[in-house]
């Protein structure tokens, strides 16, 4: 499939092999979009050693997943910063939230993040740290971590 499209096929199950069966197929997928095929709804019934060159785009991983299926749509990153701190004898939640727009692709990618106290000021020590996906593409799964850290300052 070079520089197709292949989407809303139903009802069979998905991109199977067919023919010969004695042939050991090797289809291949060149800046090729699959999406929303078979039934349930599934773009390939098996997985059979694709061949993937080019951008190719998919909406599940049943033809195969990364590095050989490239996705790259938007989706958002909501963190928070909390830190609890003694202030006239009562303890006080000082925190940040922000959310920043990042790439969702099927590899790992780096980020980075300011955020802005609207009150009070970070001092050293123990905070609890969280981020969390939100306004995923229906590939994505939805994820999110949460860990304690460690505010320091560098002293002049």
């Amino acid at each position: 499939m070079n520089n197709s499209t292949v989407a809303r096929n139903g009802p069979a199950p998905g991109i199977v092999p067919h023919g010969n069966s004695s042939i050991n197929p090797r289809p291949y997928f060149q800046n090729a979009i699959v999406a929303y095929n078979g039934t349930p709804r599934m773009n390939c019934a098996q997985i059979f050693e694709f061949r993937y060159t080019g951008s190719n785009l998919s909406d599940d991983t049943s033809c195969g997943s990364a590095p050989n299926v490239t996705r790259n749509d938007s989706c958002r990153l909501a963190l928070e910063l909390h830190q609890d701190q003694k202030v006239g004898g009562q303890v006080v939640d000082v925190h940040a939230a922000s959310d920043i727009p990042v790439t969702c692709t099927t590899t790992a990618r780096p980020w980075s993040a300011t955020m802005v106290l609207t009150d009070g000021a970070w001092k050293s020590g123990a905070a609890r740290a969280s981020a969390q996906t939100f306004n995923t593409p229906v590939w994505a799964t939805p994820a999110g971590a949460a860990a304690p850290v460690k505010i320091s300052f560098s002293r002049k």
